[in-house]
């Protein structure tokens, strides 16, 4: 009896032991699980993270690629159009330039009007070379900036004055509001040519209407406003109005002129002395160009 008790106590003894490895065989297999579980969550995740960088990635290089391509396009259209822009106040310029060799000053009356003629084209294909090398010399970091004390009601009277026969061309009438003194510290040619194009843009795109120029003092800014009643634009044209080369369609280029550089080079020039242009602007109802300008010099 005592004999039959030991052997089922060693075979107790046994099976304990074999428990107590199955147990421990059961828990090295749960950790095992969990610790891979773990590793495959984290390489989840992990590769989540990389396919959402790869598809942000894919988005860029497809905006990017559109952009390109935009602005391949918008050089090819701009060489296109600067090609044509170009040939016609040169071909104008050696077509009466011969007349007026051929006239031999026989027609005075005539050869003056052919010779102000010349003169014209001259003067148009300036302005358009004169726009490219602005541009040119924005990009490359070329543009010098010298700042100076100035009165800007001075400086803004003179150009509506400069600019009045341009205006009144359309039929179009100057209104001009500028508080006064507004001493500045900034680029007088700088600010000088801004306005100069704004103003000759309100001229161009307006007839029969108001163009009011107006500055005022904000804080410690200087705000200069060129508001027209002309054409305007819609809100499409207008996210992409200072880009370069850009005019709102080729017909409204054929009609008005222009290189599609004008708003480009404002918007770059302000830049440089540390201001900025802003529109607002609805089709059919006017634009409104607004500069702000540190009153102090470029930093302030």
């Amino acid at each position: 009896m005592e004999q039959q008790i030991e052997i089922l106590q060693r075979k107790l003894s046994r099976e304990r032991r074999a428990l107590q490895r199955l147990e421990e065989l059961k828990i090295k297999n749960e950790n095992i699980y969990l610790t891979s579980l773990n590793e495959l969550k984290s390489a989840h995740d992990e590769l989540h993270v990389k396919n959402t960088e790869l598809k942000n990635a894919q988005i860029l290089l497809i905006e990017s690629e559109g952009l390109a391509k935009s602005a391949s396009h918008a050089k090819s259209v701009f060489l296109t159009k600067m090609s044509h822009e170009l040939r016609t106040p040169l071909t104008a310029i050696i077509g009466y330039t011969e007349l007026v060799l051929e006239q031999e000053l026989a027609d005075p009356v005539q050869s003056l009007k052919d010779i102000n003629l010349i003169l014209r084209s001259g003067k148009h294909l300036l302005s358009l070379v004169n726009d490219i090398l602005d541009v040119s010399k924005i990009e490359a970091g070329q543009t010098r900036v010298h700042l100076e004390k100035f009165e800007m009601y001075d400086l803004l009277f003179e150009l509506s004055e400069e600019c009045s026969l341009l205006i009144s061309k359309n039929n179009n009438k100057l209104k001009f509001k500028i508080d006064r003194p507004l001493e500045i510290l900034s680029d007088k040619k700088c600010i000088r040519q801004c306005v100069y194009n704004l103003l000759s843009n309100a001229a161009k795109f307006t007839e029969s209407g108001n163009i009011e120029l107006s500055c005022f003092k904000e804080a410690d800014r200087l705000k200069i406003v060129v508001s027209d009643t002309g054409i305007g634009m819609s809100e499409d044209h207008i996210k992409n109005i200072f880009d370069e080369f850009f005019q709102v369609n080729t017909d409204m280029g054929s009609k008005y002129g222009g290189t599609g550089l004008g708003l480009s080079i404002i918007k770059g020039m302000l830049k440089l002395i540390g201001g900025k242009v802003q529109v607002k602007s609805a089709l059919g109802k006017g634009s409104t160009f607004i500069i702000t300008l540190p009153i102090n010099g470029i930093n302030s």
